[in-house]
């Protein structure tokens, strides 16, 4: 029972010691981090903008290449 209570004791000292190592964060760091977040997001919807674009881009490009195809074929039957 003593050993317990010794392992115990050392665990609540050396979880306060730890403890005692962390520094508090500031509203600066907060903002920063809130700031960092907001000018994450902008250039996530930006990119995915830039994605939708290439999409219908590359869907219109299919449907060029598509119809070529037919018209090339149909040409090579007459």
């Amino acid at each position: 029972m003593r050993t317990r209570t010794l392992a115990t004791a050392l665990s609540v000292v050396g979880a306060l010691f730890a403890l005692s190592a962390c520094e508090t964060p500031s509203m600066d760091d907060f903002n920063s981090l809130r700031n960092q977040v907001a000018n994450l997001e902008s250039r996530v919807s930006a990119a995915e903008a830039r994605a939708d674009e290439a999409a219908a881009a590359a869907a219109e490009c299919r449907q060029v290449c598509e119809r070529t195809d037919r018209m090339f074929q149909q040409s090579l039957r007459k």
